[in-house]
């Protein structure tokens, strides 16, 4: 019972203003390509040294229509400040470049989650044992 990835795909859902909702597929998680992604960038982490983050990367989302590419999201997941609330949980999406996605997110749940990660910055740690530990 693995905790991550939290969500297997990331979506977009957006209602207009005549009611239409659309739903975008932003990226699929894929650990293998997040790896592979890692390896070729050099973004490989050293699981010994206490981490504020992590990033996972999902790709193959829905075709983008301005630039005929797959939309891909990167996943940060921040160690919040201690003295805050248990239950308090920031978000914030931001788009870096047309198509490719950031969503951070930061809470003082995700403190224990980086203490068990692996070389590619895959959380280790079961749901169980995370809440057990609060």
């Amino acid at each position: 019972n693995n905790l991550m990835p939290y969500a297997k795909q990331w979506y977009q859902r957006r209602v207009r203003g005549s009611g239409v909702k659309t739903e975008i597929l932003l990226g699929i998680w894929d650990e293998p390509r997040h790896i592979e992604y890692l390896k070729e960038t050099g973004k490989l982490i050293d699981p010994s040294k206490k981490r504020a983050y992590i990033d996972l990367h999902y790709f193959m989302g829905d075709i983008c229509d301005e630039t005929g590419l797959p939309r891909q999201v990167t996943v940060r997941m921040k160690c919040g400040h201690q003295d805050n609330n248990v239950q308090a949980l920031t978000m914030f999406m931001e788009e870096p470049k047309m198509c490719v996605y950031k969503f951070t997110t930061e809470s003082v749940l995700f403190c224990k989650v980086l203490e068990d990660i692996n070389e590619y910055g895959v959380p280790q740690a079961s749901i169980d044992n995370i809440i057990e530990s609060i």
